[in-house]
């Protein structure tokens, strides 16, 4: 080839490259000023961040809000999707939270939305993405979608996540004792311990709400009382509203002592069910000093009887207890029924209610010393 005639295609070939990059550059800019447009545009000539895919997918959530069924959601997360796939670590990290948005659960709703393993091990894998391309908030999520799962990946995920913080070997310290007591309480859960099953689903509500539904249903079936509480979505709706409550708000405690100004009897135990009467008495006698406690919580203004029913599960676990007359000192009806809450009886063959009452009267005085 002529040498002029090179030095022009060259030229030429400079030319379009230069308009090329001038193209995508302004293609980015108009992206960054909310032209989603131009974020598609740019994103198709290989932008998967700023200014490109990832800002594809962020406006065009906006835009959908919670219409997680509406084609806005459906390219949003496409969007981060493909801004993921070209190695983008946020892209990622929404990729996953798009993945698990449809899911999370809506406390005014009569139903919740589960979601699936599918679902569960595809979000996963975002948040792993994310976390291995440098993401603090991507690896915070992967623990979060870890703990009481798989306690040596979530603890490595924390791990990194803390490692951004002003406070790098406090925040592992803590993360490691949550995921510890997650993984005790998963352990419990697996071996029918109703209890270690709330504890675990209290705990997920706080970090990853899409899996606590999941456990809220599978408790259900535990301690199976779907016909007693109204179906299961009725029960998966109430331990939404406690989950909800479970940190905000926790009940009055006393601590048990010797020098408690009340004393019970228990008087007229009865059972409707497989479990034994002398079990009831034996729970409320190994529990006496705090439930004698809980008494002095009322200021003195404590009914001189008490009526308690006890719902106990299919686990033999307490699943619900009430307090009568409804005038008993809130603060002293609540302590009795956390105290209540943590008896275990032998499993029984169906849902048992033990009814009972408890006469108040003051503690004999103190015998003086010699």
């Amino acid at each position: 080839m002529h040498r002029s005639a090179r030095l022009a295609l060259l030229g030429a070939t400079f030319g379009l490259a230069v308009s090329g990059c001038k193209t995508v550059a302004a293609l980015k800019q108009r992206c960054l000023s909310g032209d989603v447009s131009a974020c598609e545009s740019a994103c198709s000539k290989g932008v998967p961040g700023e200014g490109g895919c990832f800002h594809a997918g962020n406006l065009l959530r906006e835009r959908a809000a919670l219409d997680f069924q509406g084609a806005d959601f459906r390219r949003a997360s496409q969007y981060f999707g493909r801004s993921c796939d070209g190695g983008y670590a946020d892209g990622c990290l929404l990729a996953g939270e798009m993945i698990a948005a449809p899911f999370t659960p809506d406390p005014s709703a009569e139903s919740q939305k589960t979601i699936s393993d599918a679902d569960v091990v595809a979000r996963e894998k975002r948040f792993d993405r994310a976390c291995s391309r440098g993401s603090a908030a991507g690896c915070k999520r992967l623990g979060d979608a870890l703990i009481g799962k798989n306690a040596e990946r979530a603890t490595a995920a924390y791990s990194k996540a803390c490692g951004g913080t002003s406070a790098p070997a406090d925040c592992r310290n803590a993360r490691q004792g949550e995921v510890e007591q997650a993984e005790k309480w998963r352990l419990g859960c697996t071996r029918n311990v109703a209890d270690d099953c709330t504890k675990l689903g209290d705990l997920l509500y706080m970090v990853d709400p899409p899996r606590a539904v999941r456990l809220f249903m599978a408790e259900c079936a535990l301690r199976g009382v779907a016909q007693l509480v109204g179906g299961v979505d009725r029960f998966v709706h109430d331990r939404i509203e406690s989950a909800r409550i479970a940190t905000a708000e926790s009940p009055p405690s006393a601590l048990e002592t010797d020098a408690a100004a009340h004393r019970f009897d228990v008087l007229s135990p009865t059972v409707d069910g497989s479990v034994a009467v002398t079990e009831v008495l034996r729970a409320f006698q190994g529990h006496a000093g705090q439930l004698a406690a809980c008494l002095d919580l009322g200021d003195h203004h404590v009914p001189e009887e008490l009526g308690l029913e006890l719902i106990v599960d299919l686990t033999g676990d307490t699943f619900r207890t009430r307090i009568s007359p409804p005038a008993t000192p809130i603060e002293v009806a609540r302590c009795l029924e956390s105290v209540t809450d943590g008896f275990e009886f032998t499993p029984p063959q169906a849902i048992t209610r033990i009814s009972l009452k408890l006469r108040v009267h003051d503690a004999p005085p103190a015998a003086p010393a010699k």
